[in-house]
């Protein structure tokens, strides 16, 4: 990126979800190096996330949105009332944006709130405006308000994601999910925190981590290795030591790894990752299984499960049945 059209350009694309992998990463590095590249960064998504239309011709679009941020780039956002009146959008409106799988909800100017979530059979990976890196799990939904990396670097997660924060001593990282709060510095993570699950973990594979219960007023400082799990129905935090990282740094990588996993607990990985319904019979639940998963079928895992443990499987109605052979 040589000059400001190139760098809008990349933004741009950025913000409308049509960047690639390497372009995300280069924006990346580019604000990592450039305070200024940075900041104009911000001013852009500020304005987009305000002001942008759902159904937009994205040629023309680009073109306005430059000469809008030629014209009102410097300003404050309760100051670029043409550019709210371009797309038609009043700020008080209640607005639903969509960003490649970027929600956000606008009740009005000082009160945004920002969702990234994803569908059965998703995956997705994310920066955050702190450069932290996140891998997002299948059917997980992951909440900010527009105070990040500002006055705070608070998010809410429901579902399982992968964390690599950004370190910034002065502004902790915190991921709530109900009464379950993790802070952070700057580290890699795995949280798992479905609202449906009856425990919550923690994985770190470096730096520290707190774990908070606030209900009980509990609380856990994590070593790189341990895993904390949290009970909800019990309400008792325990650490786990020596944990297999493979396991939970997979999703960077783009794979699901299980190690001796029991049919019964399995079966809801791969749920999740398939985005389909598995029902497992008794006599089979507590077979154990060992393997990677990237980008093979559902059929040509079960194909395999099959011939080494003497089970067999059928699809009855959009469920798939495993029982004994």
């Amino acid at each position: 990126m040589t000059n400001n059209s190139d760098i809008d350009l990349l933004i741009f694309k950025y913000l409308s979800g049509e960047a690639s992998v390497t372009e995300l990463q280069d924006l990346k590095a580019s604000m990592e190096s450039d305070a200024t590249l940075k900041k104009r960064f911000v001013e852009i998504r500020d304005i987009w996330n305000v002001s942008h239309p759902q159904d937009f011709d994205s040629s023309l679009a680009f073109d306005k949105f430059k000469q809008q941020i030629a014209e009102d780039g410097h300003k404050k956002l309760f100051e670029i009332s043409s550019w709210v009146k371009w797309v038609g959008v009043a700020a008080s409106l209640v607005v639903m944006l969509y960003i490649g799988k970027l929600i956000t909800t606008i009740n009005e100017p000082d009160l945004k709130y920002y969702s990234y979530q994803t569908g059965k059979g998703e995956r997705q990976m994310i920066y955050l405006l702190d450069s932290t890196q996140v891998w997002l799990a299948a059917e997980t939904k992951l909440t900010f308000n527009s105070d990040y990396n500002k006055g705070n670097r608070e998010i809410s997660l429901n579902g399982e994601a992968f964390f690599d924060v950004s370190h910034n001593k002065q502004m902790p990282f915190v991921v709530k999910t109900g009464q379950h709060n993790v802070r952070v510095l700057g580290t890699r993570f795995n949280l798992l925190a479905r609202s449906s699950y009856p425990v919550i973990e923690t994985i770190l594979e470096e730096g520290k981590v707190q774990v908070d219960i606030n209900d009980v007023n509990s609380q856990c400082l994590l070593k790189p290795g341990q895993k904390s799990v949290y009970d909800k129905e019990k309400q008792v935090l325990k650490v786990q030591e020596e944990v297999d990282m493979s396991v939970y740094t997979a999703v960077t990588k783009g794979q699901l790894v299980f190690k001796n996993e029991s049919l019964l607990t399995l079966k809801k990985r791969l749920e999740t990752w398939y985005g389909l319904s598995i029902e497992v019979s008794d006599e089979v639940s507590d077979l154990r299984f060992t393997g990677v998963i990237e980008n093979e079928s559902v059929e040509d895992v079960l194909d395999i499960m099959v011939m080494s443990n003497g089970i067999r499987y059928k699809s009855e109605q959009n469920v798939i049945v495993i029982t004994a052979n």
